[in-house]
């Protein structure tokens, strides 16, 4: 698959979505658009976004722990063959910050990664980042 791929932490996808994301996504004229922080299930996604011209498939993964929470987005003009959400570990899958979709001869990652200070600021998720990281290293 050859094509146009742009990525773009969206911190909140229905508040993007107000302040320009459409147009922005037709001046980018991606194939494969990964988006990140999207904080929504796919039915809480605006429906404009979902049913974007431009794209034929778009792919979700969101927190399961708790609403409006991390997540990532995949659009792509063509369908993916194989979607896959999951590293493996209820541990990080519940975060949804992972989706792997392969089309034909190539995979594309669409990660949020997870920093590493904790709730009180401090450095309580670094164990938690470093093995994040290694899963997904491991799964692609």
């Amino acid at each position: 698959m050859k094509g146009r791929f742009v990525s773009w932490n969206v911190n909140g996808i229905r508040s993007c979505s107000q302040k320009g994301l459409l147009d922005w996504l037709a001046a980018a004229r991606a194939d494969v658009v990964g988006l990140q922080e999207v904080r929504a299930e796919l039915e809480e996604i605006p429906e404009a976004l979902r049913r974007h011209r431009r794209f034929r498939s778009m792919a979700v993964s969101c927190a399961s722990f708790k609403r409006g929470y991390s997540g990532v987005a995949l659009l792509s003009r063509v369908a993916p063959a194989e979607v896959s959400t999951s590293l493996g570990s209820e541990e990080f899958d519940r975060e949804g910050r992972f989706l792997l979709a392969r089309f034909d001869g190539l995979l594309v990652a669409n990660v949020y990664f997870p920093k590493g200070s904790g709730n009180d600021r401090d450095n309580s998720r670094v164990p938690y980042k470093l093995d994040f990281y290694r899963a997904v290293f491991e799964r692609v």
